[in-house]
């Protein structure tokens, strides 16, 4: 999965749009979140990690049940 379709997914996942993903994620608005869906601008690192720690923490959530 690229850095695009990981924050899309992330996003969609927990049912954000992009401006309640870029408030979650520390940015003043959307613009940041629909730059790196196009591929506009490069996805931080840190926000890579976060991102796949916080999916794999819920999709262990839900095997766990």
């Amino acid at each position: 999965m690229n850095d695009m379709e990981l924050i899309k997914n992330w996003r969609k996942y927990n049912g954000f749009g992009q401006a309640e993903a870029a408030k979650v994620l520390g940015y003043a608005n959307y613009q940041s979140i629909c730059n790196f869906e196009t591929g506009k601008r490069k996805v931080p690192n840190q926000i890579k990690q976060l991102i796949k720690y916080q999916m794999k923490s819920k999709q262990s959530e839900k095997q766990n049940g």
